[in-house]
């Protein structure tokens, strides 16, 4: 017969509690659960499942009692969740990017869609690209790396009161310029040929009084650009698996010195 206390259950409580919250806010941060159509009933009910298959594989609290300090670690629990979630969102990040200034270069940045689930209007190239970079993280098995890094990090960074350290956002900032930089480089070919081509319809402008160059201006510009594009989605694929594993193992080093501060 298997008797419990009030201790053990305090305990088991504590022990659950905690992790909860990281891996909460992981989930409502991260796409796909972000957004609007997934419930915080259903975002709950998955954080509720991942914590009790994680609790054997995490290391015990011998917390015995709530305090003010203990509500601060809480807190604590959903910030370092939300960063959790932030390099999912870096690596998306690299599509809107890209998709914006291709729209915007090709003459298709009138071009939008409404999305239902983060509730703005987003350009039909940047939703193909964020489609495309979710389909391909999918098929990567990103998800079970962010598992094995959600797990590292009760480690790297255990439940404790740590002092937080102001280099944390510089390093944060210094993640989203390089996501910037590669939405620039993912849309730089397109950038090149767009503007050569435009300097070429100036100069036949120039030489060609009677060429109308706002007639033939956006269909050649849009023809050329749906081709260079066409021909980037196959270079998409690598592309984006070098950038997400640089930004997966450039984050886990992050916690490490962020674990050694603490």
């Amino acid at each position: 017969m298997i008797i419990f206390n009030n201790t053990d259950v305090f305990l088991f409580f504590i022990n659950f509690i905690f992790p909860l919250c990281r891996i909460l806010a992981l989930i409502s941060v991260i796409p796909i659960f972000e957004n609007n159509f997934v419930s915080y009933r259903i975002k709950f009910i998955l954080s509720v499942l991942i914590t009790i298959l994680l609790m054997p594989l995490l290391p015990q609290l011998q917390i015995m009692s709530l305090s003010f300090i203990d509500l601060l670690i809480l807190i604590e629990q959903i910030l370092i969740g939300m960063v959790l979630g932030m390099i999912v969102q870096f690596i998306l990040s690299i599509g809107h990017i890209a998709g914006d200034i291709i729209g915007f270069q090709i003459g298709l940045s009138f071009s939008t869609i409404f999305d239902t689930g983060s509730r703005i209007n987003a350009s039909i190239i940047s939703r193909l690209f964020y489609i495309l970079i979710i389909l391909l993280l999918i098929s990567w098995d990103t998800h079970i790396w962010i598992i094995l890094i959600l797990v590292n990090t009760f480690y790297t960074i255990p439940i404790e009161k740590v002092i937080l350290n102001y280099g944390v956002f510089l390093d944060i900032v210094n993640f989203y310029a390089i996501v910037f930089l590669n939405g620039m480089m993912l849309s730089l070919p397109i950038i090149i040929i767009i503007l050569t081509l435009n300097i070429i319809m100036g100069l036949l402008n120039r030489i060609l009084s009677q060429l109308s160059i706002f007639s033939i201006g956006l269909p050649i510009t849009l023809l050329t650009g749906i081709f260079i594009l066409n021909l980037l989605i196959f270079v998409i694929s690598p592309y984006i698996k070098d950038i997400s594993q640089f930004l997966m193992f450039s984050f886990i080093d992050f916690l490490k010195n962020f674990s050694r501060v603490l």
